[in-house]
């Protein structure tokens, strides 16, 4: 086997690498938009994936009323937890998942739960006349810039650059897989001057190039919402740009090394070579030594 510390390294960037690659993927987090809620504290926030858009909405702790000081559930209401309610919906299914979590921001005792609910839409965001009824409710916001900039980023994604987005993720995902594969085997299982660590090499190359257009794809199909920044999910595929790159970096220092070691090896069959070869010093020649016949030799009859 052919392993060696640079061999190592690769494998080790492009399995991590290909973890954060991945979640970025499925997670819809490469965008996000906060939304005000009028005469509240709850906080609303718009999220943004490849594949969909989520509508995160978080109630603040609710106290009970005077009226019911005496009832048996006023001790429980007056220090009610936060509940916070998550919502996501595809650009091309027709599901819609729902996760209500309560005291999700500080696990106390038993009050942490949550309940996970899916629905068929019927419709996805890109095929609804009005995908806002599948996130909003009429009481979730009165912030209308937010919604329209939501529904632009919606259109967005539903149009070219959302279609090519989806189709780069799901070329970028086969490749960072088969990149994985090449160098665990090439490096791992092969010589040090495997075919098969050279090519994973060039496929984490490939897919770094993917990942890179796929962030640009994406800078243009959130470009609609002035007001969104970058979420988790897009500094997640950066800095799994940066791991691919220096895994390439990595698996070409891997194959170097053989080259190295055959020059040496070259140098010393060389240097052996030349020890066997015969000497000639100060005018002796060795027994071994062959040279042309003397031409002064005399012919003495007898």
């Amino acid at each position: 086997m052919g392993c060696s510390r640079p061999g190592a390294l690769a494998v080790a960037c492009v399995t991590l690498a290909g973890v954060l690659s991945s979640l970025s993927l499925f997670l819809p987090y490469w965008s996000k938009l906060a939304v005000s809620i009028a005469d509240t504290s709850d906080r609303l926030e718009l999220t943004f994936g490849i594949w969909g858009s989520c509508l995160t909405a978080q109630a603040a702790a609710t106290t009970a009323s005077s009226s019911h000081a005496n009832s048996s559930t006023a001790r429980y209401s007056a220090a009610q937890d936060p509940v916070t309610n998550f919502t996501c919906a595809s650009y091309f299914d027709t599901q819609v998942v729902g996760l209500k979590c309560t005291d999700f921001s500080g696990i106390t005792g038993g009050d942490y739960s949550c309940k996970r609910v899916e629905n068929d839409a019927g419709k996805s965001l890109c095929a609804s006349a009005t995908p806002l009824t599948l996130l909003f409710r009429d009481a979730d916001s009165t912030d209308r810039r937010a919604k329209l900039e939501w529904l632009r980023v919606v259109k967005s994604a539903c149009g070219g650059y959302g279609r090519a987005s989806v189709g780069i993720a799901c070329v970028a995902a086969a490749l960072t897989g088969l990149t994985f594969v090449l160098l665990s085997l090439g490096i791992t299982c092969g010589p040090i001057e495997s075919c098969v660590a050279k090519a994973g090499s060039w496929a984490a190359v490939a897919t770094a190039c993917l990942q890179s257009l796929l962030a640009l794809f994406w800078f243009l199909e959130a470009r609609p919402a002035a007001d969104a920044v970058f979420g988790t999910s897009y500094y997640m595929n950066a800095i799994s740009v940066a791991l691919f790159v220096v895994g390439f970096l990595a698996a070409r220092s891997h194959s170097q090394l053989g080259q190295e070691a055959q020059k040496m090896l070259e140098v010393d069959f060389a240097m052996e070579i030349a020890d066997e070869t015969p000497q000639i010093r100060g005018g002796d020649v060795s027994k071994n030594a062959v040279g042309p016949a003397p031409t002064n030799l005399r012919v003495i009859a007898v």
